[in-house]
């Protein structure tokens, strides 16, 4: 069974009709949905992309139980966050918890430890956009929304979260780029922590060296004489 780890729904019209039959065409059986954050652009492709919250997406993902997984998108340490897990765990559509720290937060905030506890108790890996992100805040909400901060999303951070909770299954997305080095050694000495080295745009700059740390020949020798 080949499944698609990392896959964002977008609210524009054909979306899912168009996704299914390109998963067709790849033999892709299922694939896990993440909701997109609002008010966001990739200017270098000249897209600006809608606010598509866990509501939204669960509604065009629910006629398709056998084909999608649902990522519920959560801030960790806000206070409605462990309910919000609850909400959509319960609809049976969500398998695990997305999380985005440049939009103000950092892993090892302690507010944010109720909501790992509630993830481990129902099985739920939680997949976390680590390192930069591309998109950013534009329009009437720029005022009111996270700034978004690539800061905010050092995969050290991670480091006590995944000691302090070791049942957890924690994965770094995109390979935590440009964070490479920082990902691969939380990976490296924490067994919970995994790397998902999806990505697009500026994130496939990192994919010789990601090739590389995979045993890859990604490196061509150079004669420097």
């Amino acid at each position: 069974m080949y499944i698609d780890a990392h896959i964002h729904y977008f609210d524009s019209p054909g979306f899912i009709d168009n996704l299914l039959r390109e998963m067709d065409r790849c033999e892709i059986e299922k694939s896990v949905m993440l909701p997109t954050l609002g008010d966001s652009s990739w200017e270098y492709v000249g897209l600006t992309f809608k606010e598509v919250d866990n509501k939204a997406m669960y509604q065009a993902i629910k006629p398709y139980p056998d084909r999608f997984i649902g990522a519920v998108r959560v801030v960790p340490n806000a206070p409605d966050a462990v309910d919000e897990l609850r909400r959509y765990a319960d609809t049976g559509m969500f398998r695990l918890a997305k999380l985005s720290p440049p939009e103000g937060f950092t892993m090892d905030d302690p507010r944010c430890y109720p909501f790992y506890e509630e993830c481990a108790k129902l099985g739920y890996p939680v997949l976390i956009h680590m390192g930069q992100t591309s998109g950013q805040f534009i329009g009437e909400k720029k005022a009111r929304h996270y700034q978004l901060n690539s800061s905010l999303g050092r995969p050290l951070s991670l480091d006590v979260v995944a000691k302090a909770f070791p049942e957890l299954t924690f994965i770094i997305a995109h390979n935590g780029y440009p964070y490479m080095v920082e990902a691969w050694a939380v990976a490296a000495n924490n067994p919970n922590i995994y790397l998902d080295i999806s990505g697009s745009g500026p994130w496939v700059d990192s994919t010789p060296m990601v090739h590389s740390a995979l045993g890859g020949d990604a490196f061509i020798p150079i004669d420097l004489d």
